[in-house]
């Protein structure tokens, strides 16, 4: 099976490099000024070569095998569709999208 293609976005350094160290190739989403969601390859991080920037505006260019959703669209997805059909408070703590 050939490595995917993942587009995610950088919410969580921690998380994000952990993540980074699966055989697939990590796709970043950056916008200029690299606000929160969109830092892409930052920190101190010693990052693999097969995490990857793309400029936020050409995402759809994009050719990946599973994405998600952005930041500010998570959040929305979460408490309008997601928690308020399920009871999962943990989830909604450890899932904000502007923490």
């Amino acid at each position: 099976m050939r490595p995917l293609r993942i587009l995610t976005w950088h919410v969580h350094g921690n998380y994000l490099w952990y993540l980074s160290h699966v055989p697939h190739e990590i796709v970043l989403p950056v916008r200029p000024g690299r606000p929160h969601g969109y830092g892409g390859r930052s920190g101190a991080f010693p990052w693999p070569a097969t995490v990857r920037e793309v400029p936020a505006d050409r995402t759809a260019e994009v050719d990946v095998d599973v994405g998600g959703l952005p930041p500010e669209r998570l959040q929305h997805v979460l408490y309008r569709y997601v928690l308020p059909n399920s009871w999962a408070p943990a989830a909604a703590f450890c899932l904000r999208a502007d923490s």
